[in-house]
């Protein structure tokens, strides 16, 4: 569990005393509780505690963090939410179910200009698929785009584009972080656009349900590079046209300044995808995908 932001006078004096310890309870539908111990690490601001094993599958749960002074026994909440089960027991399994079918992709440009680049791909109906927060804005599952060998990314002066950044002559007016330098990371999965997905709540609690709305049989894939990319090329043909003579310009740096940027064009895209346990450095699955990025009409 991350802080949003540092909150180390929770646990600390007056708050928190030498008699209170920190639990991560975990409650069943039926009443059922766990106790974990947690830790609160402060440097990085997040609390760890170890998840139970014994969890049902497609079950609805409440998390309280909660401390409990050992004299008094009282006990005050911190925190809580409910979490959902999967009817996978590893991200693998629910992996196979997921990636079937050939993936189709398109542009989505808005405004005149891409601002994203949106992909879909066909998931068999009645197969889980990935929960609100797990693929939100990528916290959990990453996808990270392949520049080796793809055809797009290698024409157009792209991969030159870069080269001229990477050898020290140009440098782009953003941050390496996050996306890097070219943007190939963290694109995610854009569940908010094509699905209506249940947030959980007390109700199911108390039922025991865990509905999954599937309302189509798509998932979409927000590549954000695409327009990052368009930003980048504007910026160093803005660099080229302010700061290098005429005369002085290289093949590639006038072909950079006539060219338009280029949408992804029908092909092979090649993403490195990884399941990422946030606030860590692990990394419990990854693979490699391909999309087939064909033009509806």
């Amino acid at each position: 569990m991350i802080f949003k932001r540092n909150r180390p006078d929770l646990f600390t004096t007056p708050v928190f005393s030498d008699q209170d310890h920190l639990y991560m309870q975990i409650i069943s539908g039926n009443g059922d509780t766990t106790n974990t111990i947690a830790t609160y690490i402060k440097d990085s601001s997040k609390i760890e505690y170890p998840m139970p094993q014994n969890l049902a599958n497609e079950k609805i749960y409440q998390l309280r963090l909660v401390k409990k002074n050992n004299t008094t026994g009282q006990i005050s909440e911190f925190y809580k939410y409910y979490f959902r089960t999967s009817q996978f027991n590893t991200f693998h399994d629910k992996f196979n179910t997921l990636f079937t079918t050939n993936v189709a992709m398109w542009t989505f440009p808005l405004r005149g200009n891409v601002e994203d680049w949106i992909g879909s791909f066909s998931v068999p109906a009645g197969d889980e698929q990935m929960d609100y927060y797990e693929s939100k804005i990528g916290t959990i599952i990453h996808f990270d785009f392949v520049t080796k060998n793809n055809a797009w990314f290698n024409s157009h002066y792209l991969a030159s584009l870069y080269a001229l950044v990477d050898s020290g002559k140009f440098t782009l007016h953003r941050s390496k972080e996050p996306y890097g330098i070219p943007p190939v990371n963290d694109s995610y999965f854009n569940t908010d656009t094509f699905f209506n997905h249940v947030i959980l709540n007390m109700s199911q609690i108390t039922n025991n349900e865990a509905p999954r709305n599937i309302e189509d049989g798509y998932l979409s894939i927000n590549f954000v590079g695409t327009k990052i990319m368009d930003d980048d090329w504007y910026d160093m043909r803005n660099q080229i046209s302010n700061y290098v003579e005429p005369d002085k310009r290289t093949a590639i740096e006038n072909a950079i300044l006539s060219e338009t940027f280029y949408l992804p064009s029908p092909g092979d895209y090649y993403f490195n995808m990884y399941y990422q346990i946030p606030g860590t450095d692990i990394i419990t699955f990854n693979t490699q995908v391909c999309f087939n990025y064909v033009i509806n009409k």
